[in-house]
């Protein structure tokens, strides 16, 4: 009698689709920023919250967000380069906001806010 093998239990968590939030800004409407789904924390709005200079947001952001579609006034591409490679290793870019126009910039600012609320809701692929 030939014996069947036994079931296989799939443990695999689903997909964590990122956190997308759209730009409205005239221009630039098929534009986004992708924030990480997973690992926020309260920390993270505690200290963005207290953050007073661009030196210290520019990190914060980098750690959560995870891509971006952003153009340029030329409808060129803003390469998303949050990291660079030093001698001895890899750190936070500080210039990752630099080629965002004004408007670009502050729009990016104020997303951090929507993806910490954002985050607390069921991720869409688990459904």
């Amino acid at each position: 009698m030939a014996t069947q093998p036994a079931a296989v239990v799939e443990t695999a968590e689903a997909a964590q689709e990122p956190i997308r939030i759209d730009c409205p800004l005239e221009g630039h409407e098929q534009e986004y920023v992708l924030y990480k789904r997973q690992g926020w924390r309260f920390r993270h709005y505690r200290m963005w919250e207290q953050t007073r200079d661009t030196d210290s947001l520019i990190p914060q952001l980098v750690e959560r967000l995870q891509d971006w579609d952003l153009r340029d006034d030329d409808g060129e591409p803003i390469a998303y380069t949050p990291y660079r490679a030093t001698k001895d290793s890899t750190e936070i870019n500080p210039e990752v906001m630099d080629g965002l126009t004004p408007s670009l910039a502050a729009w990016l600012v104020r997303t951090f806010r929507q993806a910490y609320a954002r985050s607390t809701l069921p991720n869409p692929k688990a459904s």
